[in-house]
Order: C-alpha cells, then structure tokens, then sequence
C-alpha cells in the first residue's frame, strides 16, 4: 500500500508537449487538457516534468530548420496556454509552494540548452517563463559540453561552467541526463550542490552509452541528487521487447548502490504523431522512437502497477512512496 502521505506519483521526464505543439489549434489537433491530462491525473501522476524546448532534432520537424529559441518560445507559450485552459486542474511549478497546490503541478524543462549559447539574458527570459529544470545537452555535443553520443567524452566548457553557476543562482534545477560521463562529473563539481538525472539507466545493468555507470550514481547521490529510471526500451535491453521486470532490475540496482532516497521514475514516454516520424529530422531516431516500451510499462497508468509489484518484493511503503515520486519533490522543494 502507498502511505496516506504520499502525495501521488511524480515522472521526471515526458515528450508529451511535442506532440501538443506539432497539432494543436488543427483539425483533430492534440490537446494536452483533453489527452494527457486526464489519464495521468487517472493515474494517479500529481508532478509531471514537461520538455518545453532543447536540443533535441525532433524540435525542428515543423519549421524544417533549427531554430531553437522559436521552437522552444512557441512549445512554452503552448504550455502556457494549455494550463489556462485547465481551469485550476493543473498549474506551472515555479516557487516551493506550487509543488503541493493541488491539480497536476508541470515542471517545465528543457532537454539542451545549446540553442542558447550561454547567453546570461536567456537563460534569466527562460526562468521568467517558467522553466524550473535544464540539461546541459542532448545526445550531441553543443557550445556548452558534450552529449553522450559524443565518443571524446569531453567536460565542460566554459560557457556550460557558466550556465551551471547561473543555474544554480537562478534555483534551476540541473539535469545530467544525456550528458557524457566527464561532462556530467564536471558538472557536479560545479554545481556545488545536487542534481538530477531524470530519465538515465544504469551501465551496471545493461552497458549503454546514455546509461550511467555505478560510481557516477554514488557521485550523484553523494551530492544529494536523484537518478530516475527510463522505460524508453532501448535503455532497458539491446533485443526483443523488454518487460516491466527490466525496470524493477534497473532500479533494485540504484537502490542496492545508493539506498532508496535517491531513486525515483522519469517514464520518458514519446507522444510523436506520425507527421514528425517520417519527417527529416529524425530519419535516423525512427527506429529508437517506435520501439515498444515494456510489456506491463505502457503508460502513465502503470506506475501504479509498478508501485504494487515494489510493494509485493517486500518494499515497505515509505521506500516506495519515496521512489515512486517523494525524493524528487524534495529535491525541488530543495532547489527552488
């Protein structure tokens, strides 16, 4: 059983918003308050990190050319309008007190901030908007590190030293998820204080570039940060469809490493209409993209699932709670 006190599920990471802003306002558009909302608030989901912008190549899809700072001001301004019409059932995290005003509580995130450039003035426009998590990178190398998809491994540069210090003076929240393995260790050193890796596996478990290794999960937790848990497929296992059991593998590992506090689930579900599947940008992605996600972990609706099958390996339901959602709602609490 989940204790009273939990305050319901938290998921670190969701492309949901893509696919918002790609059909919105056409014929038979997406809306996130008629789609998504409801089925997370079904759900049980209470804090939902949303990507507003990065960069990721799927951003450029629609306009058929990068241009990061418009493709990431139109998918805010998206969010925006969609809490509006909410009507109070769901609302933008920017202060402490948000994280427990009721409704579904949306943290706005941005997945890369090369588009930025290091520019000081951005990075404040951003956090005046709204957005309360960055990361570094996307897969590639950009102005401020490397990604993980980058074979050199390189740290930081001084613009991305710049941009964690303006982070962490902003009360940003920091994610090192995506970010190569020296760039996510500098950026620790920098930060002085805690991060996120809010949608990242374990290397221990299965040996992929976008997972982390086991000392970085010590380093990160050692500096009272959180690893999340992805059920993006290609994370999991190399072939085949992995099942729910290849998460509850990923996160016994974190946990048999750094104890239940510093754990949580960041779904990294793909909400993709199929105009930007077969669009240029993500040609070589489209693979990755339509990969099923695991047998039993299909949706917002099986954290739940996930939560009892934690419950029934033995986990009292403090340690569940506190994957499940609590330790990420107290690291922002912490952040902000």
């Amino acid at each position: 059983m989940i204790p009273s006190a939990h305050m319901g599920y938290l998921d670190a990471h969701s492309d949901a918003l893509l696919d918002v802003a790609a059909t919105r306002g056409r014929p038979n558009g997406a809306s996130f308050v008629d789609k998504h909302l409801p089925r997370l608030m079904s759900a049980g989901v209470t804090h939902q990190f949303l990507t507003v912008g990065g960069d990721f190549p799927l951003f450029a899809s629609d306009l058929g050319h990068r241009d990061g700072l418009r493709e990431c001001l139109a998918m805010i301004d998206v969010l925006h309008c969609e809490i509006e019409e909410s009507r109070g059932r769901m609302l933008l995290v920017r202060d402490p007190g948000d994280l427990a005003a009721g409704g579904l509580a949306a943290v706005a995130h941005l997945e890369g901030v090369g588009f930025l450039a290091g520019d000081a003035a951005y990075l404040r426009l951003m956090y005046r908007l709204g957005v309360r998590s960055v990361g570094l990178t996307w897969n590639d190398a950009n102005p401020l590190a490397d990604g993980c998809g980058t074979a050199r491994d390189a740290g930081l540069t001084p613009r991305g030293r710049a941009v964690v210090e303006q982070a962490r003076s902003l009360r940003i929240l920091v994610d090192v998820s995506h970010m190569s393995e020296r760039g996510a260790r500098e950026t620790l050193d920098v930060s002085d204080g805690p991060v996120i890796a809010s949608h990242s596996n374990c290397r221990g478990v299965y040996d992929h570039p976008r997972n982390l290794t086991d000392d970085l999960v010590r380093d990160i937790a050692s500096a009272g940060g959180v690893v999340c848990i992805a059920a993006l497929p290609d994370l999991l296992s190399a072939h085949g469809r992995p099942d729910i059991s290849d998460m509850l593998r990923h996160i016994e590992h974190l946990v048999d490493l750094v104890g239940p506090s510093h754990v949580g689930i960041g779904c990294d579900f793909v909400n993709l209409p199929a105009s930007m599947l077969t669009s240029a940008p993500v040609a070589e992605h489209r693979a990755q993209l339509e990969r099923p996600f695991p047998r039993g972990f299909t949706s917002p609706g099986d954290l739940r699932s996930l939560a009892h099958q934690l419950a029934s390996r033995g986990w009292d339901s403090r340690a569940v709670a506190a994957v499940m959602g609590d330790n990420v709602r107290s690291l922002l609490q912490r952040v902000l």
